[in-house]
């Protein structure tokens, strides 16, 4: 088992009025979307801490209550989630996903009778293995001493079109549909079909750097300019990452979550 050091940060931007995404830190959510967050925890895998990120979408207060639900719902799975086996995660999670599908559909459908959904970027730790999950585009890095690894192929009309051969890298990077979802949480399963949204495991070791963000922090730093920062030897990564993406224009929420291998 090892021992990992964790900080959530949360801001709105310099552009949105409002605070669309939300976060799950080991059973601590964001307390006031409104406002700027920063959380630091200790903890210990043998207890089987649960990071996830959600970005909500849906316009008005939408993305922002469908975020909120999201991390609502995970927390009410929690229990189950951290009690099983690493060879049971998977189906609990399923069962975990499918209900804040619902949940949040539902919300949609009663509020604005229009869509409404979140992305979400999600590890489990046990013991000495982490399994990310993840629906949307919202990211998972993993930074091993050496190289920088994305655990996350994102879930955008864009990159499906990349995939297929229809556009360049260059032109997937530049197209307007990479803001265009494939797979998010608040689906009409009658028009989507919620993906498997787990990934294979990874053993952890010490000095690995685990990055969950949101399209925020990826919208305005691109993966060479993020393994700069999460191969420093600084104090403050985290708090780096976030004036990177405020400093080239903060044009959308921010959250990130840096989980260190202690």
């Amino acid at each position: 088992m090892y021992k990992l050091h964790a900080t959530v940060l949360s801001d709105q931007g310099k552009v949105r009025t409002n605070n669309e995404d939300n976060f799950y830190f080991n059973g601590k959510m964001h307390p006031n979307v409104s406002a700027s967050c920063h959380l630091t925890e200790k903890c210990n895998t043998r207890k089987h801490p649960i990071f996830a990120i959600f970005d909500g979408m849906g316009g008005e207060s939408y993305g922002e209550v469908a975020s909120s639900l999201a991390a609502k719902t995970l927390q009410r799975h929690e229990n189950a989630m951290k009690h099983c086996k690493g060879d049971e995660l998977e189906e609990t999670v399923r069962q975990f996903v499918a209900d804040a599908n619902q949940t949040i559909y539902t919300m949609a459908k009663k509020l604005q009778g229009g869509n409404s959904g979140t992305t979400m970027a999600m590890l489990c730790f046990q013991e000495n293995m982490v399994y990310p999950f993840y629906i949307g585009d919202s990211r998972i890095y993993l930074y091993n001493g050496t190289d920088l690894y994305r655990l996350t192929s994102d879930h955008t009309l864009a990159n499906h079109k990349l995939k297929t051969g229809i556009y360049t890298k260059e032109e997937a990077e530049l197209s307007s549909d990479r803001n265009k979802l494939t797979q998010f949480l608040g689906a009409d399963l009658k028009r989507f079909s919620l993906p498997k949204a787990s990934q294979p495991p990874l053993r952890i070791y010490s000095g690995y750097r685990f990055l969950l963000c949101s399209d925020g922090l990826t919208d305005m730093c691109d993966d060479l300019t993020i393994y700069r920062v999460l191969s420093s030897e600084q104090s403050n990564i985290a708090q780096q990452l976030l004036k990177l993406a405020l400093d080239a224009g903060g044009v959308d929420n921010t959250t990130l979550i840096l989980i260190e291998v202690l």
